[in-house]
């Protein structure tokens, strides 16, 4: 297939004038520029040969030069594989001149890649075809294109908005570095000046507080909590009145006072409301008072046993509490001596550290149930605390009943089992083991029966769930 085309021939100048190798083809059609064919084969000129060996390459051009104002299509012409002058005289910067010759095309067989073709008769490397500002082959106005124009605007935006962004970043982390490094000299000051706990800055965030609870052992209802607190005062009502009898026992409660003291009762103490040792040893001493003597000495033993405050100072029973736990409580110092002395962060931080643990040793952490028993484990305690109650009890018990040891020890892993309820649970639990001032009005009172009171975080009240059973002595 050949068609009639024109070609313009335009020189560039170089360092001394027109350069002969920056000789550009444009072609022209009907006297528009058009793109150069890409399956060019052959050139015949009107006043010459076809040239056969042919190799454009066709390059996109924006000016550089003074006279060069749009980009145009321009094509070097190459022959045996070497520049070559195109066969039309060219004079000046541009000559505008068209010599007329003829294109040879053969059919297209060619594969595109990124604007490039190539075919088998000849290459030519071409934009592809977009459309142009057109212009004469003698303009010379001077300026960008409206594309270029275009281009270097957006170009500009893009750049500022990075420079934006950038120096918007660098801002805020300062101003968040001079924030922590505020806060941090604030938290020092507190602690230099002997103030309060400094506020929580290094606390975990409710976010993932949130995320734990998903993991964290489930709380047992506190109806069920209650109902486990009046099945031990039951027992231990069963336990009294079935193994021990009322009769005289001819001992001083000076000697019996020791026993206790080292089961946790004070030796002395400046209220009425809880008995001391020598009191509690008077009480089971008489026999008109014994039971009543009796189940107060266990109830505030066993339930002091699951207890999770540190053991007193003057001794206290051994603990019914997995033997990881009540190492623990044991290493703690029974008071503080740090100079903050708050409570609340005390009471904060042995909760964490409880539920924690508990969470920790559950042999099956995704039941979410209360941390269970080790029967092995609570069945040896129980033995221990038995014998530790049997130096008291032993002048008591009646002595036709030959299982009281081993009811007592029931009695005792029975409590055990509500110990580790209490430690698994969110909340703080605590007994109520004083008769409480209405009872000292009346005349003297001594609890048989352990109240219940559930501490709320951030309340400093317990809510009292269930109420002591006070007996007037």
């Amino acid at each position: 297939m050949a068609s009639v085309y024109a070609v313009s021939i335009r020189t560039l100048w170089g360092a001394n004038g027109p350069d002969p190798n920056r000789a550009y083809g444009e072609l022209y059609s009907g006297g528009t520029t058009v793109d150069w064919p890409a399956t060019l084969t052959s050139i015949s000129l009107a006043n010459g040969p076809p040239i056969t060996d042919v190799r454009i390459f066709t390059t996109t051009f924006s000016g550089t030069e003074p006279t060069i104002s749009i980009t145009r299509a321009l094509a070097q012409f190459q022959s045996a594989g070497t520049t070559g002058t195109w066969p039309a005289v060219s004079t000046g910067i541009f000559t505008a001149s068209p010599a007329s010759l003829t294109l040879t095309t053969a059919p297209p067989t060619s594969s595109v890649t990124s604007g490039t073709r190539s075919t088998d008769t000849g290459t030519s490397s071409l934009s592809p075809p977009t459309a142009r500002p057109i212009a004469s082959p003698d303009a010379s106005t001077p300026g960008l294109a409206t594309g270029a124009v275009v281009g270097i605007a957006i170009g500009c935006a893009l750049v500022g908005l990075a420079i934006g962004l950038v120096a918007a970043f660098c801002f805020f982390q300062r101003d968040r570095q001079a924030q922590h490094g505020n806060s941090g000299g604030v938290e020092r000051q507190a602690l230099d000046s002997g103030g309060a706990y400094p506020t929580e800055k290094g606390a975990p965030s409710a976010a993932e507080d949130v995320q734990l609870s998903r993991f964290l052992l489930e709380a047992t209802p506190d109806r069920d909590i209650v109902q486990e607190t009046q099945a031990i005062g039951a027992l231990i009502d069963q336990h009294v009145e079935s193994y021990y009898h009322t009769h005289a026992v001819s001992v001083d409660a000076s000697a019996v006072a020791p026993a206790l003291a080292q089961l946790g009762f004070p030796l002395t103490t400046t209220t009425t409301a809880s008995p001391d040792a020598y009191r509690a040893a008077t009480l089971c001493l008489d026999p008109r008072t014994r039971q009543t003597g009796l189940r107060h000495v266990l109830t505030r033993v066993l339930l002091s046993s699951i207890d999770m405050k540190p053991p007193p100072a003057h001794g206290g029973p051994p603990s019914m509490l997995p033997a990881a736990i009540s190492s623990f409580l044991r290493a703690m110092p029974a008071s503080e001596s740090d100079r903050f002395r708050d409570p609340q962060a005390n009471t904060r931080a042995l909760r964490e550290w409880r539920t924690l643990s508990a969470f920790l040793l559950h042999p099956g952490r995704s039941q979410r149930t209360a941390l269970p028993a080790d029967e092995a484990a609570v069945a040896a305690q129980a033995r221990e605390l038995a014998a530790s109650l049997h130096t008291f009890l032993r002048l008591f018990v009646h002595p036709q009943q030959q299982h009281q040891r081993e009811h007592l020890q029931a009695v005792i892993e029975e409590c055990a089992r509500l110990g580790y309820v209490l430690l698994s649970h969110p909340s703080d639990w605590e007994f109520v083991l004083d008769a409480g001032v209405a009872a000292n009005r009346a005349g003297g009172g001594v609890v048989v029966e352990a109240g219940l009171g559930k501490l709320q975080p951030g309340s400093p009240c317990a809510q009292r769930l269930l109420e002591p059973v006070v007996v007037s002595v």
